[in-house]
């Protein structure tokens, strides 16, 4: 398993509160992921209060259930009036270099920057715990969450390609994904990523990408 265990761990920025999820948020998130726009780009439809217990009664667990993965799920929090906004999460795969990035804001706080901050956040702690592949998968025509993967420091894939083709001293990013997607490699306490069927989106850092 990774060494990045979040079990009462909180992260902190200036306007948020990011909070390990428990059973007992469901009873609040119901209403944070009520509105049928939600869904638009991601699928699916707002759940039951029962779905989101369940849902989050696995998810604190903490891992897969075949061990390849670690679950590091938070609320997003207001740090005003600790009212829930959104989630955040990070799937962190066993070997411990690799993770994915994803977060879910409510309409009515949409477009007030607590998705981009959270998710600054969590790059930030996740490259501070030696993760060097971070990925955002991104629907191509979200244009807002692509704005989101931008302000966690993140670019496409094909603007890494543009940077791989001017050498490493133009960003060192080597590609290493399918089309469509975002992905870069850096060195440890860098970060990097991809993004799948969708748009992807890695965070771009300077490092010496070379394998």
């Amino acid at each position: 398993m990774s060494q990045l265990r979040i079990t009462g761990q909180r992260i902190t920025t200036p306007r948020t509160l990011l909070a390990p999820i428990t059973v007992e948020d469901a009873d609040e998130m119901i209403g944070v992921l009520a509105g049928r726009e939600l869904y638009a780009f991601i699928g699916g439809q707002p759940p039951s209060v029962e779905q989101l217990r369940a849902r989050y009664a696995k998810l604190v667990v903490g891992h897969s259930d075949d061990g390849l993965q670690d679950w590091c799920n938070w609320v997003v929090r207001t740090q005003a009036d600790s009212r829930a906004v959104g989630t955040v999460q990070a799937t962190v795969m066993s070997e411990g270099t690799r993770a994915e990035v994803a977060w879910i804001i409510g309409l009515p706080w949409q477009g007030q920057g607590y998705a981009s901050e959270a998710a600054r956040a969590v790059v930030r702690w996740l490259t501070e715990g030696g993760i060097a592949y971070i990925t955002a998968h991104v629907h191509p025509d979200h244009a807002a969450s692509a704005a989101v993967a931008r302000k966690a420091g993140q670019c496409h894939r094909r603007d890494l390609r543009r940077r791989a083709a001017l050498g490493p001293r133009v960003g060192g990013c080597r590609l290493s994904s399918p089309t469509r997607s975002w992905t870069s490699r850096v060195a440890p306490k860098s970060c990097a990523g991809s993004v799948s069927a969708w748009s992807r989106w890695a965070t771009c850092r300077r490092g010496d990408l070379g394998r």
